[in-house]
């Protein structure tokens, strides 16, 4: 028996040391142990590129949800964030003229009386990672969609863009812009039609650029208590609105500056918290031979209300507008709850060559306006921004609305020694001064529409031949705008 127990002994022990020798092996690697190791170096090579350890599903459509829709100033599809804001919106100005004992023999010199398309807009703009932004609108009023005759091939004649730029817009202090947008000189220009007192803009405004292309630097400072831009363009826009979404027709550029000031605007209960005082200026070398010509400039010269032509503008044969082109201006605004007043004064001096005749000099136009409104229905005018009814239209809880009278006095005045001794302008034909009164009434339903109605008096300083047989100093009219923004 006990040979038995010493055998057992020896033979377990024997088993054991055979069954304890595939304990110093490595475990076999099995699926489950791949995948773990996978995951950890995946892990690993995420942290090293900066990614988020876990991303799902459901945090992608917690992000898509972070945007809401709002119409506040038009339709906007807005980011939580602040880093995403998608505007669309448009405009529709309807407006009709209509001139008092207007002439209608011969050669004529005033417009018809008609209904006719101010603005007719579609526009995009927005926000992109919160410091860039874009705007782009298509003017579809039909003086851009007719055909137009006779026209240099580099003047677009259909469906074109008016604003198109993208910017940079980080700091509030310095901003870049580049595109079409409005020089920055006269504040009746940059202002938008929208919010202007009075339908159309005074006689002055026709001797500013609008539009035009090229690169802007712009900021304020203090709570916009200083305020500049400065712009480099083609310099196209010789008079309203010839430069936008053209390219240059000549090698020279403009330059253009705006400073404006509102000393009072952080004391919240000063009254002259709404006083603005602005200077501006833009200088331009244009024309190089007689091959190449600013476009538009010289020729004739319409007022912006009655659309009456006041000056047939013809150098001689030989003559042409080459060298130095230049404007100085400055502005006022002062706003105080349902009042406001504004003006400016604006002087410009355009280079001219006559070779045949050996001469050269600078015609000077020099143009002015005041202009003064009141809602009498008591809601604040904000300059260059829509009256907000405290009432709005509504038959059924009886508001009105709100309604705004304005009034405008404007001038403006081409040298007359040089258009009529030198150029040899025909001054019985002619005027080379043309002034206007301007009565108005804005009726706002609510704030993105209202109606406009104008009582607009003009007078040529020595009387234009209106017609054939009809010689005037003064004409009379009436306009009307209805207007529906968004």
């Amino acid at each position: 028996m006990k040979n038995f127990w010493s055998v057992a002994f020896v033979v377990g022990m024997v088993a054991k040391s055979y069954a304890g020798g595939d304990d110093d092996k490595p475990p076999k690697d099995t699926t489950t142990d791949r995948i773990e190791r996978l995951e950890k170096e995946l892990e690993a090579l995420k942290r090293d590129a900066g990614l988020p350890p876990r991303m799902s599903l459901a945090a992608q459509e917690k992000k898509e949800a972070d945007f809401k829709v709002t119409f506040t100033d038009g339709f906007h599809l807005k980011s939580t964030d602040g880093d995403f804001d998608l505007h669309i919106g448009g405009r529709w100005e309807e407006e009709y003229r209509h001139t008092f004992n207007r002439p209608t023999d011969g050669a004529l010199r005033t417009s018809p009386n008609t209904f006719y398309v101010r603005e007719a807009f579609i526009s995009v703009d927005g926000t992109i990672f919160k410091n860039f932004g874009f705007k782009l609108n298509g003017d579809f009023t039909p003086p851009q969609t007719q055909t137009v005759a006779a026209v240099p091939a580099n003047v677009s004649t259909g469906a074109i863009i008016e604003e198109g730029w993208v910017e940079w817009k980080q700091l509030k202090e310095f901003r870049l812009q580049f595109g079409s947008f409005k020089q920055p000189l006269s504040m009746e220009t940059t202002d938008s039609p929208r919010f202007a007192a009075l339908i159309q803009r005074s006689p002055m405004a026709r001797f500013m650029p609008n539009f035009d292309l090229g690169a802007k630097a712009y900021g304020s400072f203090a709570d916009t208590a200083l305020t500049y831009e400065l712009a480099l363009t083609n310099g196209r826009s010789h008079l309203s609105n010839t430069g936008r979404d053209n390219p240059d027709d000549n090698d020279g550029k403009e330059y253009a500056g705006r400073l404006t000031t509102a000393p009072f605007v952080s004391d919240k209960e000063s009254f002259l918290k709404g006083l603005r005082l602005g200077v501006y200026g833009s200088f331009a070398h244009i024309g190089q031979n007689a091959g190449i010509n600013p476009v538009g400039w010289p020729g004739n010269i319409a007022t912006n209300e009655l659309v009456v032509t006041y000056m047939a503008l013809a150098l001689p044969a030989s003559g042409r507008f080459y060298g130095d082109r230049y404007r100085v201006g400055g502005e006022l605004t002062y706003a105080m709850g349902p009042f406001n007043l504004r003006g400016e004064l604006m002087s410009r001096h355009d280079e001219y060559v006559i070779p045949a005749n050996d001469k050269n000099g600078l015609l000077e136009t020099i143009g002015y306006y005041a202009e003064a409104s009141y809602v009498i229905t008591g809601e604040e005018r904000t300059p260059n921004a829509r009256i907000v009814p405290l009432h709005p239209f509504n038959l059924n809880d009886g508001g009105w609305g709100a309604v705004e009278v304005a009034a405008r006095y404007g001038t403006v005045n081409i040298d007359r020694h040089t258009v009529a001794d030198v150029f040899g302008v025909n001054m019985a034909a002619n005027s080379n001064r043309v002034s206007d009164l301007t009565l108005g009434v804005n009726w706002w339903m609510i704030p993105n529409a209202k109606i406009c109605m104008d009582y607009v008096s003009e007078y040529y300083s020595n009387g234009v031949q209106l017609s054939a047989s009809h010689h005037g100093s003064h004409m009379n009219g009436f306009l009307m705008r209805v207007q529906v923004d968004f």
